[in-house]
């Protein structure tokens, strides 16, 4: 991460001091689209997912990890696997 923070502030310090450069804005909107749109296919994947276990279970996330937290649910694997998938979409919600 250092690496990229040093090369976003070099392309600050060259925007600063010669004015925009379109190439420098067209390739990052790029970079940050492209980012984007895997976010938003691990999204859809995660989020089929759950609709899974939410169909096998009869039971919403929402429901779901309120008794899981609870301590009701029990430590099968679904139920692992479940909330490890809501962790995720949270993460990627967050980074996108």
């Amino acid at each position: 991460m250092g690496e990229t923070l040093h090369t976003i502030e070099r392309v600050q310090n060259f925007v600063q001091q010669f004015g925009e450069e379109p190439f420098f804005e067209r390739t990052l909107r790029k970079m940050l689209d492209y980012r984007t749109e895997q976010y938003d296919r691990e999204l859809k994947e995660i989020e089929e997912d759950l609709r899974l276990f939410e169909q096998q279970y009869d039971l919403s996330t929402a429901a779901f990890l309120k008794e899981f937290q609870a301590g009701r649910m029990g430590d099968d694997m679904d139920f692992l696997e479940w909330a490890s998938l809501h962790r995720m979409k949270r993460r990627i919600q967050a980074r996108k």
